[in-house]
């Protein structure tokens, strides 16, 4: 899909808060090429489950509920969000998302056409001497 199609929305915010109401004790990790970037969707997460928690049978516990990690009020489930090359060690993790792994990432250049304009043709050789 191309960019600001919606993948993040989709992978990052709506996924992990589908997978808590199926599964409150659910260890969701976010990782992106920047933690304020994986910070932004454990946050947006967070505040969704603040609004909506009575329709979702979900609470984050008032002690543990910052934007980059924070858990449910009666569950082991919740969100830690880290930057690549963050530290995961030594976090259990039962749902790892890595959303735009790579900063500014850019297309592939296309090499150069060779051959005639109708697409025939090879390689283009060497005129004769």
């Amino acid at each position: 899909m191309p960019p600001q199609e919606g993948k993040s929305q989709r992978a990052s915010r709506r996924f992990p808060l589908w997978a808590l109401t199926r599964n409150p004790d659910l260890r969701v990790a976010i990782a992106s090429y920047e933690h304020g970037v994986a910070r932004r969707w454990g946050r947006t997460i967070r505040d969704d489950i603040t609004t909506h928690g009575p329709d979702l049978g979900l609470k984050v516990r008032d002690d543990l509920a910052a934007q980059h990690e924070w858990q449910l009020a009666g569950h082991e489930g919740g969100v830690y969000a880290v930057g690549i090359g963050g530290a995961l060690t030594g976090r259990a993790v039962d749902l790892l998302i890595v959303d735009d792994p790579i900063k500014d990432r850019a297309p592939k250049p296309t090499p150069p056409r060779t051959g005639n304009a109708r697409g025939t043709g090879g390689p283009k050789s060497a005129p004769p001497a």
